[in-house]
């Protein structure tokens, strides 16, 4: 699968109304990228600020469901409408970052299959306050692509690409991203008939 760019999908209300559920939520600088512990998941590549939206571990075993989460699945339900196709959902999470904040280099997934579907959520950014999105090479040592940094954009690709979000460039101002990770129905379905899937 090639990376897909969705802009202009949301009502600018929307994305305003939600940016601002959002902002409600309590963030902390724990929100670890690629965990690798068992079973809290508290070591990892590098730390992030943000919260778990949504995690299962199982298909019947749900670990963490934030409060009044519909707008986040109401979001990826539309992104399943315009892409023509159904999800299995493993997570969803939320990341701030501040001028300063760039992360690190990391994959979201182990194959090629599994997908991460991310959302710009302020619906206000102007260019010159940067946080863009690099796709970076296999060995993560050069930046392959760059994406601005656009209010409602979906970006979606596969989560073995290593990849990256940059802080802003100006004080005062945060950049929040909403991921939602997931493979595709037909292919969890094929995981679980040949036992692959939890």
């Amino acid at each position: 699968m090639s990376i897909l760019i969705l802009d202009d999908k949301f009502d600018d209300l929307y994305l305003h109304e939600f940016a601002r559920r959002v902002g409600d939520i309590p963030v902390c600088q724990d929100n670890v990228a690629n965990r690798y512990t068992y079973p809290y998941g508290k070591k990892g590549t590098h730390k992030l600020q943000g919260n778990c939206i949504f995690r299962r571990d199982t298909v019947n075993r749900v670990v963490h469901l934030l409060d009044d989460a519909k707008m986040f699945f109401d979001i990826l339900e539309q992104v399943e409408k315009l892409l023509g196709q159904k999800y299995f959902l493993s997570s969803i999470d939320l990341n701030v970052q501040h001028r300063g904040a760039d992360g690190e280099s990391h994959t979201d997934a182990d194959n090629l299959e599994d997908l991460t579907i991310m959302m710009m959520v302020n619906p206000i950014w102007k260019p010159e306050w940067g946080g863009q999105f690099e796709i970076m090479n296999k060995e993560e040592t050069e930046v392959a692509n760059t994406f601005e940094f656009v209010p409602g954009r979906i970006i979606v690709f596969p989560g073995i690409i290593p990849h990256r979000g940059l802080g802003p460039c100006v004080d005062g101002v945060y950049r929040s991203t909403v991921v939602w990770r997931v493979t595709p129905l037909d292919v969890y379905m094929k995981r679980v008939r040949r036992g692959y899937a939890k």
